[in-house]
């Protein structure tokens, strides 16, 4: 949304600075990331600084994810980076308003080129 900045910080969404990349990845697996998909924050040494400065490219296509996973671990990423809750919690099972609305609005858009 615009001016996203002017919504107040959610307390419930932690401040990573100072995780470490265990805690990044721990910090997935609670929230409904698969085990193998949140390891790759360990294995590739991604800290909650890192953490702070990806992009929804590095998410989708320098981590080695499938697409799915790789759009549910931004949608938290994101909710990291800004300390805002823009669409509710993030399902447990991984699933997002967020990746939902995206998915309508592609279809909108095919029919519109159809």
């Amino acid at each position: 949304p615009r001016n996203w900045q002017d919504l107040p910080v959610d307390p419930s969404i932690p401040d990573i600075a100072s995780w470490s990349a265990a805690r990044m990845s721990q910090y997935l697996v609670q929230n409904g990331i698969k085990d193998t998909v949140a390891k790759v924050f360990f294995d590739q040494e991604i800290d909650g600084a890192s953490a702070l400065v990806l992009t929804r490219k590095d998410v989708l296509h320098s981590l080695g994810l499938k697409l799915g996973p790789a759009l549910k671990v931004y949608q938290h990423i994101k909710r990291l980076q800004t300390r805002r809750n823009f669409y509710g919690p993030p399902s447990a099972v991984g699933g997002s308003t967020e990746i939902a609305s995206t998915a309508a609005e592609l279809q909108q858009h095919h029919k519109l080129l159809q």
